[in-house]
């Protein structure tokens, strides 16, 4: 604990409290720590044996003894694209949980604060990840990301929850940080699913669009975090280019954005496959 770059320079009854609260867990070769797609709500130590991270099909991670991996997520629910699996048998992990960090942190309120602060910039770092998967921003400076970042407002919806009804104005990009939201068009009858580290409204914030959209929660616990569009320096981000040219029609902007200039970001839909950090 002392050794890693979390937990490094804290207190030592800190320390020793978290020690109590580490649960081992064994995995054989081939089993996964952590599944693709699940949020991390856990830190593993590995104590003894190998494991690896995959990101979509992908080897790109070797774990080894001492390492460890899931920090964050004593903080934050944050959705990942990697699956954590053990390369060898019997191998050895112990976790620390976040229901136990958070009633030691309680007790120890200086520690966990220096924690926060190392977290919360592994946290920024992942929704830049995320913003830059929206193709308006795919380019842009690195100033203008951390401009978005700081943008964010977390707001949190349960099963049910309507986080945007029919005819209300769409000012906000919303990034699914943990749960699903499901986008219906009361239109054309159309629906999408977007999934935890996915996005929806960066085509249909830009333009005067019919305002037939819905978007409701459909998790047990979401946890979105959105931003307002004005604050936001939109001259600096590159401009869509309509097909049909002026007077193509109100729904065109929705219908046939096909690209980016300058770049090849392709805009298909207002709605877009889920994507993580």
């Amino acid at each position: 604990l002392a050794c890693s770059d979390l937990f490094g320079g804290t207190s030592e009854g800190f320390l020793q409290a978290l020690l109590r609260a580490l649960v081992p867990e064994y995995r054989d070769t081939d089993e996964k720590f952590v599944q693709e797609g699940q949020a991390f709500a856990s830190i593993y130590f590995i104590m003894r044996g190998k494991a690896i991270v995959w990101e979509e099909g992908r080897a790109i991670h070797n774990l080894n003894d001492g390492n460890n991996f899931g920090g964050v997520g004593l903080f934050h629910n944050v959705p990942r694209r990697v699956a954590v699996v053990a390369k060898t048998p019997n191998t050895l992990a112990y976790v620390l949980r976040r229901g136990a960090y958070e009633r030691i942190g309680k007790r120890f309120v200086s520690d966990h604060q220096v924690l926060k602060e190392r977290t919360k910039a592994i946290f920024d770092s992942i929704l830049a990840g995320m913003a830059r998967k929206v193709p308006m921003f795919a380019e842009s400076a690195d100033h203008i990301i951390k401009s978005i970042v700081g943008a964010l407002v977390r707001e949190n919806f349960v099963a049910g929850d309507r986080v945007l009804s029919r005819g209300e104005t769409l000012e906000k990009l919303y990034f699914a940080v943990r749960g699903s939201l499901l986008v219906s068009n009361e239109e054309t009858g159309e629906t999408e699913t977007i999934l935890e580290g996915g996005f929806w409204g960066d085509v249909v914030v830009l333009f005067d669009v019919p305002r037939h959209y819905v978007v409701d929660a459909i998790s047990s616990e979401i946890e979105v975090h959105d931003e307002l569009a004005s604050p936001l320096p939109f001259n600096s981000f590159p401009t869509p280019k309509l097909q049909g040219g002026e007077g193509a029609g109100p729904e065109s902007p929705l219908a046939a954005v096909s690209e980016m200039s300058p770049t090849t970001s392709s805009w298909t839909s207002p709605a877009h496959p889920a994507v993580s950090p």
